[in-house]
């Protein structure tokens, strides 16, 4: 199953209509993903949250802020719910202060962070509590704040959204301690809300680009210098189904460069007697190939789904079958059969 339920807590995980290798909370409207966070082997998931209700939070009436649900895992497979943090704000994206360049840090932890609306909130003890800068906001408030580390300037990068009448605009700004911010350059990038940069190689080669990858999962290519993106390629998109506000995972362990993502897969009709609503993808790996038309961002599940696999059941060889007619029998007859395709 892709939830676990810890222990003395929600019990719901065996219901029939719940997915069993895609995430979702135990009650309740999710979203967004955000602040995806891996340290010291373990990940952070963040996601936007309604704990009032089934409803999209900006439905319910009154609106409800949305939260930030949390959950960890060290397989990306099998998820630990956390309770909800105090965060209530939009989405928006998290690092590891490995450095202490934000001087949170206190002991031997490195701190973890996480940005939302012009605003950040940290933690000493590993995700477990967090605590609001007092300094906030430190930025206009413009959306879905995505930050990553620029090594070749040694500056941390804030790239956010500056509003939904102006779909194509985007702000970058600059930082050595992720409290004091400098505007480098206002960009018309074609895409739309929840922005996520980063860098990929091409599989295969030595040369790297940088991808501007927004929610709904269209993209760009080209180089970034640390004020500006330069578009080379583009724009593509790489989805056309369920696939909304993809983040990549920060605080890879080193040796392991994947590009590891998970998007929400919104819409969808849940059933009604069901404690939740929507779900996300299963986590996937960016690669960066040189296809017959040029690069393209491409993405597979990624290799941890091995811990899935249980075996191979042949039940018979060139079957074609009949209309209601189950291979499989019991309660996990569709997942099975899902297993064994992908094997």
């Amino acid at each position: 199953m892709a939830d676990e339920k810890p222990s003395g807590q929600w019990s719901d995980y065996d219901e029939r209509y719940r997915p069993q290798f895609h995430f979702t909370a135990p009650a309740n409207w999710i979203n967004d993903p955000n602040g995806l966070i891996c340290y010291d082997g373990e990940y952070h998931l963040f996601y936007q949250y309604n704990p009032q209700s089934r409803n999209a939070h900006w439905d319910d009436k009154p609106v409800h802020s949305a939260s930030w649900g949390h959950a960890v895992s060290r397989d990306l497979i099998h998820w630990e719910h956390l309770p909800v943090t105090p965060i209530r704000s939009g989405s928006g994206s998290g690092i590891v202060d490995r450095g202490n360049t934000a001087g949170f840090g206190e002991g031997d932890e490195d701190v973890l962070i996480v940005f939302w609306v012009g605003s950040l909130s940290y933690s000493r003890d590993r995700g477990r509590t967090w605590k609001h800068y007092e300094g906030n906001p430190f930025l206009p408030r413009h959306a879905d704040p995505f930050v990553f580390r620029h090594e070749p300037t040694k500056q941390w990068i804030l790239v956010s959204f500056i509003h939904p009448d102006r779909p194509d605009d985007f702000l970058f700004y600059r930082s050595n301690d992720l409290r004091n911010w400098t505007l480098t350059n206002q960009y018309k990038g074609k895409l739309h809300e929840c922005p996520a940069v980063f860098e990929i190689p091409i599989e295969g080669e030595k040369p790297r680009k940088w991808i501007f990858h927004s929610g709904n999962g269209e993209y760009l290519i080209g180089g970034f210098d640390g004020k500006e993106f330069h578009e080379e390629a583009g724009k593509f998109r790489m989805d056309y189904g369920t696939f909304y506000a993809s983040q990549c995972w920060h605080g890879r362990p080193p040796g392991d460069g994947r590009v590891i993502h998970i998007a929400w897969m919104n819409g969808g009709r849940f059933p009604a007697n069901m404690p939740f609503n929507q779900q996300l993808t299963f986590p996937c790996e960016f690669t960066l190939r040189r296809l017959p038309e040029g690069l393209r961002l491409c993405r597979q599940p990624v290799r941890e789904i091995a811990r899935l696999y249980d075996k191979v059941v042949v039940a018979r060889d060139n079957a074609v079958l009949k209309p209601g007619e189950n291979l499989l029998r019991g309660p996990r007859a569709i997942s099975s059969i899902s297993s064994a395709i992908s094997r």
